[in-house]
C-alpha cells in the first residue's frame, strides 16, 4: 500500500471513528428521542442542537471546498439552532443530512483524482486534507459531548 492510500484510509477512519474514538454512527443513532431537547447542567446546548451544529459545520466545510463564492454564515447564529422543541422527525432529518454530508466528504477522500494536499484554488492557504482533519477533529470533540450527555441521561 502506498503512502497516499494509507493517508486516505486513515482520514476515512478518522471521519467515521473507531479505536480511541467512538464510531459516529454509534454515538448518534438510537439516541433516546425523549432526551433530544434535554438541557443538562454544565452543557450549553441540547443533544439536538449539538447534532444540528455538527451538520451545519460540516456543510460549511463542504461548501467552502466546493464553491469559490461561498460565504460562511455568521458565527454563532449560523452554526447553532436555538430550537428547544425538536421532534423525532426533525432529529431524523438532521441525522440523515449529517450522514449524507459525511458521505460527501468521504467522496473527496476516496477520489484518487483529487490531490488532497493541493491548495484549494479559491483559498490557497487551505487544502482538502486540512479541511478533512478539521472536520474529523470537530466531530470528535462534539461527539464526546454527546456521549457524556447520553451517559448523564441514563444515570
Amino acid at each position: 500500500m502506498n503512502q497516499k492510500s494509507v493517508i486516505r484510509k486513515q482520514l476515512l477512519f478518522a471521519l467515521r471513528g473507531g479505536n480511541a474514538h467512538i464510531p459516529i454512527k454509534r454515538a448518534i443513532t438510537n439516541f433516546p428521542i425523549e432526551f433530544i431537547n434535554a438541557k443538562l447542567p454544565h452543557f450549553e446546548h441540547t443533544p439536538f442542537q449539538l447534532v444540528d451544529h455538527l451538520r451545519r459545520a460540516q456543510l460549511d466545510i463542504i461548501n467552502f471546498i466546493e464553491n469559490k463564492n461561498y460565504k460562511s454564515p455568521d458565527w454563532p447564529i449560523g452554526f447553532w439552532d436555538e430550537n428547544n422543541n425538536a421532534n423525532a422527525e426533525m432529529w431524523d432529518k438532521t441525522v440523515k443530512e449529517f450522514f449524507a454530508g459525511l458521505d460527501r466528504v468521504e467522496k473527496f477522500v476516496k477520489n484518487d483524482k483529487i490531490n488532497l494536499f493541493a491548495e484549494i484554488p479559491h483559498a490557497p492557504q487551505y487544502t482538502i486534507f486540512r479541511e478533512v482533519l478539521v472536520l474529523a477533529s470537530h466531530n470528535s470533540y462534539h461527539l464526546g459531548q454527546l456521549m457524556l450527555m447520553r451517559k448523564t441521561l441514563k444515570d
